[in-house]
C-alpha cells in the first residue's frame, strides 16, 4: 500500500506514514485497494489549476522582460521546464514532468552560479572606479600646478613682489590640488561602496533563496527519477518563495514609481506567480 499524502510505500498495517508522518488509522488497509504511486501522487498534485496559473504567470513575466529590455534567457527556459512538468502532469507522458523538473532546476543552478560570477564582477569594478578615480584627481592636481604656474608669473609682470606672489601661488596650487585629490578620492570610495552594497544584496538573496530553490528542485528532480515519494514542501520552501515575492513586489513597486510600466508587469506577474506558488505548495503539504 501507498501513502495517500505524500505516496510512499508502506508496509501493510501500518498506522503511520514513515515518511510524511500521516495518521493511516482511518485509511482501507484493503489490499485489494488499487495503490496510488508516488509519481501519480505527484501527477495528481500538479493537475491543481493553480499550477497552470503560475505557468502562464510565469510565462508571462519572462515574456514581457524578454521582448522589453532584460534577455533573460534562464527565464526563458524555466518557463519551458515548468510547461513540460504541466503537460507531462496533465497528459499521458509522464517522463515530460522529469524532463521539465530538470531543465527547470539546471536553469535555476545556472542562474545561481552566474550570480556570484556578476557579484564578483560588481566589486571588480568598484576597485577599479576606487582605483582610477584616485588617479584621475592626482592627475587633476598636477594640472592645477600648471595652471598656477603661470598665474605666479602675471602676478611678477604686475609688479606684485616676488616673496607674496610666491605664498599666494603656493596657497591656492595646494588648495586646489588638495582639494581634487580629495574629490577623487571620495567619488570613488562612494562608488566603491555602492558596488559592494549591490554585490552584497545579491549574494545575500543568492545564498537565502536561489541557491534554495536550487537544492530543492535538485532533490525534487532526483526523487522524481528514482520514483521516490517527492515532498514538494521541502523544508518549507514555500514560505523561502513567499518572502522572495515580497522582495520582488518592493522592487515592482519601485519599478512602478518610474514609469516603467512593462518592468512592473514583469516584476508583477512574477509576484503573482509566487504567491500562487505558496498557496499550491501548502496545500501540497
Amino acid at each position: 500500500m501507498f501513502c495517500p499524502k505524500c505516496g510512499a510505500s508502506l508496509a501493510e498495517g501500518a498506522v503511520f506514514c514513515h515518511n510524511c508522518g500521516y495518521n493511516l488509522s482511518g485509511v482501507s488497509q484493503d489490499p485489494a485497494a488499487a495503490p496510488v504511486s508516488p509519481l501519480e501522487n505527484t501527477k495528481t498534485k500538479l493537475q491543481n489549476p493553480l499550477f497552470l496559473a503560475i505557468c502562464i504567470l510565469l510565462t508571462v513575466s519572462a515574456g514581457v522582460g524578454f521582448f522589453f529590455g532584460s534577455f533573460d534567457v534562464l527565464a526563458i527556459l524555466i518557463v519551458i521546464g515548468v510547461w513540460l512538468v504541466y503537460a507531462g502532469s496533465t497528459g499521458e507522458n509522464t517522463n515530460l514532468i522529469g524532463s521539465g523538473i530538470k531543465v527547470t532546476s539546471v536553469s535555476v543552478k545556472i542562474g545561481y552560479v552566474l550570480t556570484y560570477v556578476g557579484a564578483g564582477l560588481i566589486i571588480l569594478f568598484g576597485l577599479l572606479c576606487l582605483l582610477i578615480f584616485g588617479m584621475i584627481g592626482d592627475a587633476v592636481g598636477e594640472f592645477t600646478t600648471e595652471i598656477y604656474a603661470g598665474f605666479e608669473e602675471a602676478l611678477m609682470e604686475n609688479h606684485v613682489d616676488a616673496e607674496t606672489s610666491a605664498m599666494m601661488y603656493e596657497f591656492i596650487d595646494a588648495f586646489i590640488k588638495a582639494i581634487t585629490e580629495l574629490s577623487g578620492v571620495v567619488i570613488g570610495v562612494i562608488l566603491f561602496v555602492a558596488t559592494l552594497l549591490s554585490a552584497g544584496i545579491m549574494i545575500l538573496v543568492n545564498v537565502l533563496f536561489t541557491g534554495r530553490f536550487s537544492k530543492y528542485l535538485t532533490n525534487v528532480s532526483r526523487a522524481y527519477n528514482e520514483c521516490r515519494p517527492i515532498e514538494l514542501n521541502e523544508r518549507g520552501v514555500a514560505t523561502r518563495i513567499l518572502v522572495y515575492g515580497i522582495f520582488l513586489g518592493i522592487g515592482a513597486l519601485s519599478t512602478l514609481a518610474t514609469g516603467a510600466l512593462f518592468g512592473f508587469i514583469s516584476q508583477g506577474s512574477m509576484v503573482a506567480a509566487c504567491i500562487l506558488s505558496y498557496i499550491l505548495l501548502k496545500k501540497a503539504d
